[in-house]
């Protein structure tokens, strides 16, 4: 099973769930897949989709899947990863109209630059990572919590 979570924004992420519907039609996804999808609307049968799921099954879900497509949100890269798991993110962008900016542009290169997961900017290439997910061996997730705690004193330091 592949989870799929689009992020709870008030905006829907139709680019990731239109081409994720493709490539089951394709075959390239041949699991059953599991959509979070948010204010994010699905009108076919091929993806079992919940707007928002409980807390305990969303978990469920995340540690049964073989992997995770997921927009390029902090909440779901780091509980993802946290728990092992490997990922593919596709940040949402404000030209779609997914987000109010591209935030999620650097959060996903931060992640993907440190080797935790795989990223996809461009839509077209989700076929060819999923193709390689098996391959993919991501690095062990580390949070530096003194780096953090620094932050966090000189923001309040500073505000």
């Amino acid at each position: 099973m592949i989870f799929v979570a689009l992020g709870t924004q008030d905006k829907p992420f139709n680019r990731l769930i239109n081409e994720i519907d493709r490539l089951i039609c394709k075959n390239v996804i041949k699991e059953e897949v599991i959509v979070q999808a948010g204010s994010t609307k699905y009108s076919g049968d091929r993806l079992k989709v919940f707007s928002l799921l409980p807390m305990d099954e969303f978990n469920d879900y995340l540690k049964k899947a073989s992997f995770i497509i997921c927009h390029a949100g902090y909440g779901i890269l780091s509980t993802s990863v946290s728990a092992g798991k490997k990922v593919i993110a596709v940040p949402r962008l404000k030209k779609y109209g997914e987000h109010t900016n591209d935030h999620q542009l650097q959060i996903l290169h931060q992640y993907a630059d440190a080797g935790y997961i795989k990223a996809v900017v461009d839509i077209a290439k989700l076929e060819e990572e999923i193709n390689n997910i098996n391959n993919f061996i991501p690095n062990e997730y580390y949070v530096n919590f003194l780096n953090l705690q620094k932050l966090i004193k000189n923001y309040i330091d500073n505000n």
